[in-house]
């Protein structure tokens, strides 16, 4: 007789319908339970692991009521526009006169990449702005930032790429003697910057520097001081009459006796 087998396979059974059976013998049970653990704990795993943000992109949905499925169109989101880059480049004068201190400055911006929507300097000095003039100026304003200032030009085409505004500051009865601050300007949002001053007065009277904080001191010639700067600066001028001009001269208790000849 033949020997009788001793290991007969066993066999799992595990039902999914009524018209479909799948038998597992004992090393598939044993392969199907760790699947099934291993599974179990990388779904949890994911679960925890917080998703990392994705870019909202407009998405359209169509959904089926026949069937469990649906279909997902996606549009790629826009291209931001590129960030604006500029160049500023600054050439102010300052002219003392025995009745004020007028300053023209010209301001020259260089857009290298993007729009030009807003292009702004830093502006040091108190004295009042009474007029700003561009051919592409939209408009322009003077905004207060805690103590600082700055002068935005807001321009009417960003098409174009090299920009001019020419701005006038003016301060009316000024002390004679005395110190004055002058006019100056620093970078904002600019990727460079460069500027040039100078500083002059009238015949009778004579100025002297003060303070010349962040600049450079060129060749003077003419009694003009011409200064140079690559940011922010700070200038202030002691203003005094000449020593060739004859003081004033003041008469009191004066009284003037004749005849008045018509």
């Amino acid at each position: 007789m033949r020997g009788r087998m001793l290991y007969e396979p066993a066999y799992l059974k595990i039902s999914r319908s009524s018209e479909h059976h799948f038998l597992f013998n004992y090393p598939m049970k044993i392969y199907f339970l760790i699947t099934l653990i291993l599974g179990s704990w990388l779904t949890a795993q994911e679960k925890e692991t917080p998703a990392a943000p994705e870019e909202v992109s407009p998405k359209v949905e169509v959904k089926s009521k026949k069937v469990d499925h649906r279909i997902v169109i996606e549009a790629p989101a826009p291209i931001p526009p590129p960030k604006l880059f500029y160049v500023t480049k600054v050439n102010s004068s300052a002219k003392f006169t025995v009745e004020d201190l007028t300053e023209i400055a010209e301001l020259k911006f260089e857009v290298m990449q993007g729009g030009a929507d807003r292009l702004s300097v830093e502006i040091l000095g108190d004295a009042p702005i009474t007029s700003v003039n561009g051919e592409h100026l939209r408009s322009w304003a003077l905004r207060q930032e805690g103590k600082l200032r700055f002068l935005d030009f807001i321009p009417n085409d960003l098409k174009i790429r090299h920009y001019r505004f020419v701005v006038q500051i003016k301060r009316s009865a000024i002390k004679v003697p005395g110190p004055h601050q002058i006019s100056s300007f620093g970078p904002e949002g600019a990727s460079g910057f460069s500027a040039t001053y100078s500083l002059s007065s009238e015949q009778g009277l004579r100025h002297q520097l003060v303070t010349a904080e962040g600049l450079l001191k060129l060749k003077s010639a003419d009694g003009i001081d011409k200064l140079s700067a690559v940011g922010r600066a700070v200038i202030s001028a002691d203003i005094s009459l000449s020593a060739a001009q004859p003081a004033p001269v003041e008469f009191r208790n004066i009284q003037l006796v004749g005849d008045v000849i018509s």
